[in-house]
């Protein structure tokens, strides 16, 4: 409708109005007119599209100790499920939780099969806002010792 108008104005003010014979022309200018109405419509929301660190975690570093009971090397983000014993003797599962599957394999060393259920592991991160059991991954020591490489747990989300 706008685009319409546009077009008519724009035609009586040309030579002999016949620059835009309201055929392919008029399609054309009509579906880039709406593509970019579309674009700039839709450029706002792409901003809202994650969350900050701090919406989910705390600055407090804790360290879990556990076996491994879950895997979920996907995107957005990586999770391991990890049974922990407390003190008192009852078991917590903690939902751990790193960057993309994709930025881990592509700095190398870290895989889908690094970590595997049944795995002992001990892990180092942020704890989960408001005493949820859950946790950021920062470093991770596996059972046998092996130490995931530093480089391919770091990412942008972390600010300090």
């Amino acid at each position: 409708m706008i685009i319409d108008v546009w077009l008519v104005t724009l035609s009586h003010y040309t030579e002999g109005g016949d620059i835009l014979d309201r055929g392919s022309n008029v399609m054309f200018v009509r579906g880039l007119f709406y593509g970019l109405l579309l674009s700039f419509g839709l450029m706002p929301t792409l901003g809202y599209g994650h969350h900050s660190f701090a919406a989910e975690f705390i600055r407090e570093v804790v360290t879990i100790e556990g076996v491994v009971t879950g895997v979920w090397f996907r995107n957005p983000h990586i999770r391991y499920y990890v049974e922990v014993q407390t003190q008192s003797g009852n078991t917590e599962i903690w939902d751990t939780r790193g960057g993309s599957a994709t930025n881990y394999q592509r700095r190398g060393s870290w895989t889908r099969d690094s970590i595997k259920v049944g795995d002992k592991v001990i892990m180092t991160g942020n704890r989960g806002r408001d005493g949820r059991k859950l946790l950021d991954i920062r470093t991770v020591l596996l059972g046998d010792g092996t130490v995931l490489p530093p480089g391919a747990l770091l990412d942008y989300r972390h600010t300090d």
